[in-house]
């Protein structure tokens, strides 16, 4: 009778550990989604109640979301995604030191031209004066513990532009009067100012072109600014950049 309870016993205790394994197997699956939290709440632009932007009148204007920036994915890749999108990849995300949470984070940046405006960008500015004005806003950053976290960090733009102030041959000191296209460049870094930890988690800063680069936004002439990489950086690495992201 002893062996025959045992007997039925064992099915029972393999039932449960097998359950066991499932609920652990469960847990370390899931555990990669929460490395790739990322900034899901919109933003908004507009209006006095806009997070980012909302100036007066802008000539144009360029508004986005910033995402955490995951590390890319190369080497040995023993993952792939489902399809269409059926490339190779790492599994879990790594993002070690600046992260989001979904519900939670909203991160958002507006680079907005304002021309021939008082107080263009910010008060003080004369009149008929043109700048560009350059916000962001990251509420809710956290570290790789995903505590609330006030570290520093800096905004920098990609920028190409092109117009009618070069000279040649190079090097030059003038006079400006042709028509070209320049290098390929970074502008800033903007340090990004955050509250103390403990306090709001929010990280932003309001600024403009010229009091980063004094005279780079000038009336007078025309030119075309192409913006294709706006970024968050820390200590030289990228940390975050402009996307979307859905939960």
């Amino acid at each position: 009778m002893q062996h025959s309870s045992r007997q039925h016993r064992l099915p029972v205790m393999l039932g449960l550990a097998m359950i066991a394994g499932l609920l652990i197997a469960g847990m370390v699956a899931s555990s990669p989604s929460r490395a790739a939290d990322t900034a899901t709440v919109p933003c908004t632009y507009n209006g006095a109640t806009a997070d980012v932007g909302g100036h007066s009148d802008p000539a144009m204007k360029l508004e986005g979301n910033l995402v955490p920036n995951f590390t890319q994915a190369t080497g040995t890749l023993g993952f792939q995604h489902n399809p269409p999108l059926a490339v190779k990849g790492r599994v879990p995300a790594s993002n070690a030191t600046f992260r989001a949470k979904n519900g939670i984070s909203k991160w958002c940046f507006s680079i907005a031209y304002q021309k021939n405006q008082p107080n263009a960008c910010q008060s003080g500015t004369a009149a008929g004066a043109s700048n560009v004005c350059l916000d962001a806003r990251l509420e809710g950053v956290f570290d790789s513990a995903g505590n609330p976290s006030n570290q520093a960090f800096n905004l920098v733009a990609r920028i190409r532009f092109t117009d009618t102030k070069f000279c040649s041959p190079s090097p030059c000191s003038g006079p400006y009067t042709n028509a070209g296209t320049g290098t390929d460049l970074d502008f800033g870094p903007v340090p990004i100012a955050c509250a103390p930890a403990g306090t709001s988690n929010i990280c932003q800063v309001h600024t403009s072109a010229n009091s980063v680069v004094p005279g780079s936004v000038q009336n007078g002439f025309k030119s075309s600014v192409q913006i294709f990489r706006v970024r968050c950086t820390k200590g030289g690495a990228v940390v975050c950049q402009q996307g979307i992201a859905w939960p």
